[in-house]
């Protein structure tokens, strides 16, 4: 009997160990999973472990739900490669789910527990979560981000900045951020993560925008480099001119 019970302990902390950390509410278009060596074609209600890289094809969209209890819902868009990991904080306990975003969108309705916190990372920035529902686009190593509710802490390498109910903010390529939010793009985006909705696609112009957005900032920023790089340069000639005379 004393057998019996032993295996019979192993096995459920085996299945306990490894118990999904999240699964797929959605799936529109194609996606595929990577799980160590294996890669996976994602359909509807497969289960996701941390470790695992999600990628979404350009017409296609995901809802996936992770987390305890499976309370963060989160809406992936066409274009979108991520990984899902997992650290413990030693000193505190507190569990962290990290969401490395490559490229495309993520749009979050993240429930936050007690000892339970989120960070969404990007090339050029980091975005530290509290219980909060909001949406970030990564392209050409620039991160937007707009707020419906709760509080984002984003950093870069250069400064950070709160963001809140309503805000909306760009994280540049040089570690800059814009001077003030634009409901342009913003205005665009679907905050729907039913499943059972009709449309959970963002309006047609949102990235378009974000695109053009990026590309005159960094139109503007070479024109400016140039410009005083021409002007140092001819304040070196002046110089040499005048040390020779």
């Amino acid at each position: 009997m004393i057998k019996v019970i032993t295996v019979l302990v192993l096995i459920l902390a085996s299945i306990s160990i490894h118990a999904a950390d999240g699964k797929v509410l959605l799936i529109k278009g194609g996606a595929q999973l990577l799980r160590g060596d294996n890669l996976l074609i994602v359909k509807k209600g497969m289960q996701i472990f941390y470790g695992d890289t999600i990628a979404v094809d350009k017409k296609g969209i995901a809802l996936l739900s992770m987390g305890k209890k499976y309370k963060t819902q989160i809406k992936v868009s066409g274009g979108t490669q991520f990984k899902i990991v997992h650290t413990v904080i030693k000193k505190t306990a507190v569990n962290v789910t990290k969401y490395l975003l490559n490229q495309g969108s993520l749009l979050f309705d993240h429930k936050s527990g007690k000892r339970e916190t989120m960070e969404v990372i990007t090339k050029n920035a980091s975005m530290g979560v509290r219980g909060t529902k909001f949406f970030t686009f990564h392209h050409d190593g620039n991160t937007s981000i707009a707020m419906d509710n709760g509080l984002v802490v984003v950093s870069t390498n250069k400064t950070e900045k709160n963001l809140k109910q309503g805000d909306n903010s760009t994280a540049f390529f040089n570690g800059s951020f814009d001077k003030k939010p634009e409901q342009k793009w913003s205005s665009s985006i679907n905050w729907d993560v039913d499943p059972l909705s009709s449309s959970i696609m963002h309006g047609s112009n949102l990235f378009m925008d974000l695109k053009e957005k990026y590309k005159k900032f960094r139109e503007d920023y070479e024109k400016t480099k140039k410009n005083l790089n021409d002007d140092y340069e001819q304040k070196r000639k002046r110089l040499l001119q005048s040390i020779k005379q």
